[in-house]
């Protein structure tokens, strides 16, 4: 799936002078189109919010208790502190200018929940933001 992003925001790459960094990680266990999504929503909030350097995009992970813990890093405008509480909620934006509603991150809050984890938001204002969450792992 994280492949396939690259290809579909191939435009959005070139534009942004962007570079996508994946490290190998496990299958997940969970509806393909909702991992789609939720991937498409961290993607297009990192290039909403560009900043004048080429914008890198980097997801990682680790392994522990069956679920997949991943982050999700970029190093855009990131947010504001007195935003990073609000982020999740639906039609919330922060002051940057957009022509977005602001309910991309409650959808993707709830689809990790759907699948048992959490979502969270690190940043710090003009050097990038962090998505951290956990997935459970596809068994065999």
């Amino acid at each position: 799936v994280l492949k396939n992003m690259r290809q579909m925001y191939g435009s959005e790459f070139e534009r942004n002078s962007a570079s996508l960094k994946l490290s190998t990680l496990p299958p997940v266990k969970m509806i393909p189109k909702q991992l789609v999504h939720l991937f498409q929503i961290l993607l297009e909030n990192a290039f909403e919010n560009v900043s004048g350097r080429p914008l890198i995009i980097e997801i990682g992970g680790f392994v522990t208790a069956g679920r997949l813990h991943l982050q999700v890093t970029d190093n855009g405008r990131g947010i504001k502190q007195v935003y990073l509480d609000k982020v999740f909620d639906v039609f919330k934006q922060t002051d940057q200018p957009s022509d977005r509603i602001g309910a991309g991150l409650a959808i993707a809050k709830e689809i990790v929940r759907k699948y048992g984890g959490e979502i969270t938001a690190k940043s710090e204002f003009g050097k990038g933001s962090t998505f951290e969450f956990s997935l459970p792992i596809a068994t065999t």
